[in-house]
């Protein structure tokens, strides 16, 4: 109580609220941040409204194992006598009684007192305390008077050992800045770091709305809201599993009206509005979008960020993005009018075009409804995003051209040969009747002979990515040479953008081989080379899916030569989408040939080229490195080279990181992990049924099968490379079998040796298998039987361990034998097990076995 007056702050504004947003959830992840970050003068907890940050700070104030005092802040408090009486109060609230003596009279008297003297006496007070205290400042972006926050960097600066203030609010106290953050003085925690993981995520949903949501909706809601709390509460609250802008529904707006945007002043809504209007914003886009020069748009981007209005970092050289929800609020407001919709957009198109960024730019001028502009954009920016792979967004622009004029005869040939490509062939086929209607109507002539050309060379491409390769061949017997199109940009498409190796991309046809499509291959490679378009990419991806093939069916010369010609092109060096999956197959045909070190020093090398460096070719080729280190008998390296990447652990996988995954199944074998590896097979083998991954499925049934015998079910290990087998077989693949090494040529020699036929589905002819395990008599043993040194050679003492293991010595007998205590035994074992990349005493003696460690062995 206020000696003077009488008054005392409403016990409310003193003391840790009860329950909060999300408040079903515990953050332990966060609060171990919280506890490490306690021994700070300061750790400041940013982040827009409903990020649960009150809550957070009350989960972790529960369990903190000290006292916890609580100020409560709101735009009263930014007056800085009530402040500091008010923070005298919340600390004396929480420490012994009279602590403060003379501080709480003192604050009494301010602001006749200095607010100086004030906080010597309050420093001095909590020194004599002497117990470690923290102090939550709950709303901190309130204060914004210089008379407090300067006093504030002041008081911190000097405060007592054990006493920190953890200040949470929309923004951060300009305070001490990053020198205390690299003396350890100063944590801060920012909206990226509190927003909820996939697991936080899910085990909140869970817990709040129990039965509502599947993991795939749940996934689907942390997508959406991007782990921003009130929009999964709000999101769940309204039932919205079908997700998109509209999660959360009235009551997100309500939430935001009256957090965020309702009492903003005018002028910064109407630029919220204007700069929510293009996907992402730098400060010359965000003055485009306003009307306004870019001096003025850089500070109104400042109150933004100080307001922490929902604006988040998006890549590299000052792009932001606001998140989704957020913006997809704005674009539902009705202050803005249409034709400053349309005025904003036009602006934006021309900046954006000004700079290079043609997608982004068309994307506005459509949304602007300019048709003719983006039309003849679009036209122009055709074969650049062709060569980039960019197939998809310009799909996506044509379609939304649709909706504003009817299509050119050659944007609707584009449209259809992107469909094709895609797998869409009745849309596809809808696209070439109208460009067939148009052409139909025109004169003969030149441009009647390029649009005829065109539909030839899209309806080649429907047949072909259909599958109906009789079709092609009698169509290209027909044609000849009129199936290459005149439009040259259809020669220099990009077709993979991420794929480590092409067979598995659509020009490759997903793992699909048989004669036909070598045959369609040789017969269209040749037919480019014919027509002076032998170096483009098309040719090039063409002859190194060939390549892939050719050493997938085991016919290594033909490999080697085609290899060799398509890495001697520049495009394929500069080309990532080449020169990734070139030097993977070199890697291949290095390890078949026993060459170990140069397969790895090719992938390593490989790792350092420029056009590699996108993260997904450096996993690509990471994982590459991987599987042949698991087949030399290097597991703890290959485990090492995959930690690098990340790979998710509880998550459900995601498709573009199969072949990683893939990896890491193969990894988990050879760990003996075969629960974990079984698991992540069941749902990888989903997603590649979903995309049509035909090598994926059979790789997949072959590592179950060998997962399956570790487990010592042969039954179903039969049965499991029965299913391998079939698609093996149907394709010719021989390599897929062979990689796997011994434990693989055990298991065909299993299935060949049973007199009972395969459990279920067909039976692979006999000739089929014997020529696979024929396969295995060429391959090279340090590949297939995993005797390859290890990293770090093992010592003479560490032998006599492995003896004694594999004569099932105990930990005690072995301690009596070498006259060591079993606990140094126990260390020597550890060092061992690291050694070989085992994590048992069986796993060991396995090991060892099979590199011949062991006399006799």
């Amino acid at each position: 109580m206020d000696v003077q007056t009488g008054w005392r702050p409403p016990l409310a504004k003193i003391t840790k609220p009860q329950g909060g947003l999300a408040g079903l959830t515990a953050r332990p992840r966060l609060i171990r941040m919280l506890e490490q970050g306690a021994s700070c003068r300061l750790v400041t907890v940013c982040a827009p409204a409903g990020y649960g940050k009150t809550t957070l700070l009350r989960q972790w104030a529960e369990q903190a194992g000290r006292p916890v005092a609580w100020l409560s802040l709101d735009e009263a408090d930014d007056d800085a006598p009530r402040f500091w009486r008010l923070v005298a109060f919340a600390l004396s609230q929480a420490l012994p009684p009279n602590s403060l003596r003379r501080s709480l009279p003192l604050s009494s008297a301010l602001p006749s007192l200095s607010v100086s003297a004030f906080l010597d006496a309050l420093i001095g007070e909590l020194a004599e305390a002497g117990g470690r205290i923290v102090l939550v400042l709950d709303d901190i972006h309130l204060i914004r008077d210089a008379g407090i926050l300067e006093p504030l960097g002041y008081w911190l600066r000097y405060l007592p050992p054990g006493v920190a203030v953890v200040a949470a609010g929309r923004s951060a106290p300009r305070v001490g800045g990053s020198r205390w953050a690299a003396e350890g003085k100063r944590l801060d925690l920012s909206a990226a770091e509190i927003a909820f993981t996939e697991d936080e995520a899910g085990a909140y949903l869970d817990a709040a709305f129990p039965g509502t949501f599947t993991p795939a909706q749940q996934l689907r809601l942390h997508q959406a809201t991007e782990g921003w709390a009130a929009g999964l509460q709000l999101s769940g609250l309204s039932g919205a599993a079908s997700l998109g802008l509209e999660a959360g529904g009235e009551e997100l707006a309500a939430f935001l009206m009256e957090e965020a945007y309702g009492r903003l002043p005018d002028e910064l809504k109407q630029f919220l509005l204007r700069s929510a209007l293009p996907e992402r914003i730098d400060s010359e886009l965000a003055a485009a979008a306003a009307g306004c020069g870019r001096e003025e748009a850089e500070a109104l981007l400042g109150r933004v960020r100080r307001d922490s209005l929902f604006l988040l970092p998006s890549g590299a050289d000052g792009w932001h993005r606001y998140h989704a929800l957020f913006r997809g609020f704005l674009l539902r407001r009705p202050e803005l009018s249409d034709f400053s919709r349309r005025d904003a957009l036009q602006r934006c198109a021309l900046e954006l075009d000004r700079r290079g960024l043609a997608a982004e730019a068309i994307g506005c001028a459509l949304s602007a409804g300019d048709g003719k502009w983006s039309s003849d954009k679009l036209d122009a920016f055709a074969a650049q995003a062709l060569r980039q792979g960019e197939g998809r967004s310009l799909l996506g622009l044509l379609e939304r051209l649709a909706e504003l004029r009817e299509l050119t005869a050659e944007q609707q040939l584009l449209q259809a040969y992107l469909l094709a490509v895609g797998g869409s062939f009745e849309a596809a086929g809808a696209a070439m009747a109208g460009a067939r209607r148009i052409a139909e109507r025109l004169e003969p002539g030149q441009e009647r002979s390029r649009l005829s050309s065109g539909l030839l060379f899209v309806e080649s491409n429907r047949i072909f990515f259909g599958g109906r390769f009789e079709l092609w061949q009698q169509l290209a017997d027909r044609a000849g040479r009129e199936l290459l199109p005149a439009e040259g940009m259809y020669f220099n498409v990009d077709f993979n953008r991420s794929e480590p190796q092409v067979r598995r991309a659509d020009i490759g046809m997903k793992g699909v081989l048989s004669p036909d499509t070598e045959a369609i291959g040789r017969q269209f490679a040749g037919m480019l080379d014919e027509g002076g378009w032998g170096g483009s990419l098309v040719s090039l991806y063409v002859r190194l899916a060939l390549a892939e093939g050719y050493f997938e069916w085991n016919r290594l010369e033909e490999c080697r030569t085609l290899l060799a010609g398509v890495q001697q092109d520049r495009s394929a060096r500069l080309t990532a989408g080449l020169a990734v999956p070139a030097a993977i197959l070199q890697a291949q045909l290095d390890a078949a040939d026993g060459k170990l070190d140069a397969a790895l020093n090719e992938l390593l090398a490989a790792e350092r080229l420029e056009a590699a460096l996108e993260p997904q070719w450096q996993a690509g080729l990471i994982a590459a490195r991987a599987r042949l280190l698991l087949q030399a008998g290097q597991p703890a390296a290959a485990g090492k080279a995959l930690a690098s990447l990340g790979l998710p652990g509880k998550e459900p996988p995601a498709y573009h990181r199969e072949f990683e995954l893939m990896t890491l199944v193969r990894l988990l074998l050879s760990q003996r992990r075969l629960e974990r590896a079984l698991r992540l097979l069941d749902a990888l083998e989903r997603l590649q049924r979903r995309e049509g991954l035909v090598s994926g499925l059979a790789e997949t049934a072959a590592l179950r099968a060998l997962a399956e015998q570790g487990r010592g079910r042969q039954t179903e290990a039969l049965r499991a490379i029965g299913q391998a087998l079939a698609i093996g077989e149907a394709n010719g693949y021989v390599r897929l079998f062979v990689a796997e090494g011994a434990p693989m040529r055990k298991l065909l020699a299993a299935f060949r040796a049973r007199a009972d036929g395969p459990p279920s589905g067909s039976e692979p002819r006999s000739a089929y298998v014997e020529r696979l395990l024929g396969a295995f008599d060429y391959a090279p043993p340090r590949v297939l039987e995993a005797a390859a040194p290890l990293a770090e050679p093992l010592t003479e003492q560490e032998l006599i361990l492995l003896r004694h293991l594999a004569d099932g010595a105990a930990n005690r007998e072995i301690a009596d034998s070498l006259g060591l205590t079993p606990g140094t035994v126990r260390v020597y074992l550890s060092r061992l097990y690291a050694k070989l990349g085992v994590a048992s005493r069986l796993q060991a003696v396995h090991a060892a076995q099979e590199l011949r460690l062991l006399r006799g062995s």
